[in-house]
């Protein structure tokens, strides 16, 4: 059952209930199922070995300790952990007011992550096969070839902890890199959004103020943010390519197919930054036109309140900081002065004003 959770009013001297309480629950990522598939496929195949035959049973022997590593590496990586849920009172739900729009804003973000992704995989093979020729097959036999395989599962599950020293020529090639189309369509989808927050704002504030200087500082936002949006994007994917290709070329018997399967692409991960990322234009727009309205109203004092969706996944980050008020310039909490709070964060936050307390 959920503990019920609570917040001291400095104000009032009280505990007031959050809406929520906790609930406990063990999450695996998607990405770690493949090597799980791996060791039930793997474990299928030693139950079926005759252990009385002597070739079987020289398999089963080979296998068996190989498999055992990978079983080990799954459950010491951090990609399963503890997670907790929370429970919120029905009474107490918010509604974003943008949902439908975002909803629209994610699809579209999640389609161009995704269509850069599938412009990299073919340049990468191609430079695999180059690089690596006589890696399009291979001679080694089923059993040979499932040893490495889980070996170099179990390289890339502890990978988080060691540094990939495999030198790749072609890492840091610009044809891999440079994907205009990917640049342009990241920023006018995130300036789309931004806009769209910008006159949901207008909408719900009832001074007016200069909306296009407010549109104008978003452009610019737009602009300067995309520019290290795609470069962390790309980042990411070089550390993670290095590290896959490394387990590549250490791993004999591995093909340039299996390599291949084991890139940092797909819809799990495009869908994380569509989410992550029309969070971040919604409340960046949100605080320029706070900002514009403190400029023209400066005997106003301006707010920020943070809202959550509050189903079951909202986060235990977020989770405290529902409802709460501070200062268009303060954070919510220390390093958090606007959604998103984490990645896949689809929290909002709304700006408000209130008479100065003289």
């Amino acid at each position: 059952m959920a503990s019920k959770s609570y917040r001291y009013n400095q104000k009032t001297g009280n505990l007031e209930p959050l809406g929520y309480g906790y609930e406990f629950s063990y999450e695996i990522a998607p990405g770690i199922m493949e090597y799980i598939n791996a060791v039930k496929k793997t474990l299928n195949v030693l139950s079926m070995l005759d252990r009385t035959n002597p070739e079987q049973k020289a398999i089963y022997d080979t296998l068996a300790p190989e498999t055992a590593k990978v079983i080990d590496a799954i459950l010491k990586s951090p990609k399963i952990r503890q997670v907790k849920k929370v429970i919120w009172d029905k009474d107490k739900i918010n509604h974003d007011p943008a949902a439908k729009a975002k909803l629209e804003f994610y699809k579209k973000l999640t389609r161009i992550v995704e269509k850069h992704f599938d412009n990299q995989i073919p340049i990468i093979r191609g430079k695999l096969e180059a690089w690596k020729p006589e890696r399009k097959s291979t001679d080694l036999s089923d059993e040979q070839r499932t040893i490495g395989l889980l070996n170099a599962h179990v390289s890339l599950l502890r990978s988080k902890y060691t540094k990939a020293t495999i030198d790749i020529p072609w890492l840091l090639d610009a044809d891999l890199w440079s994907d205009d189309e990917f640049d342009a369509d990241m920023m006018l989808t995130l300036l789309h959004a931004a806009e769209n927050g910008i006159d949901l704002f207008e909408a719900a504030v009832a001074i007016g103020i200069d909306y296009s200087l407010v549109n104008s500082a978003a452009a610019t936002w737009a602009r300067k943010y995309t520019y290290k949006l795609v470069k962390g994007i790309d980042d990411t994917t070089r550390q993670a390519l290095q590290k896959a290709v490394s387990a590549f070329v250490e791993t004999p018997g591995m093909t340039i197919g299996d390599a291949m399967k084991l890139m940092p692409f797909g819809t799990d991960r495009a869908q994380t930054v569509a989410v992550t990322e029309i969070t971040r234009a919604y409340s960046s727009a949100n605080r320029l036109a706070g900002e514009q309205l403190a400029k023209e109203f400066p005997d106003m004092q301006v707010v920020k309140q943070w809202f959550t969706n509050q189903d079951d996944r909202v986060c235990e980050i977020c989770g405290p900081l529902n409802g709460k008020k501070v200062g268009l310039n303060e954070d919510f909490s220390p390093g958090i002065s606007e959604p998103p709070g984490h990645v896949n964060c689809r929290c909002w936050d709304s700006v408000t004003t209130e008479l100065r307390n003289e």
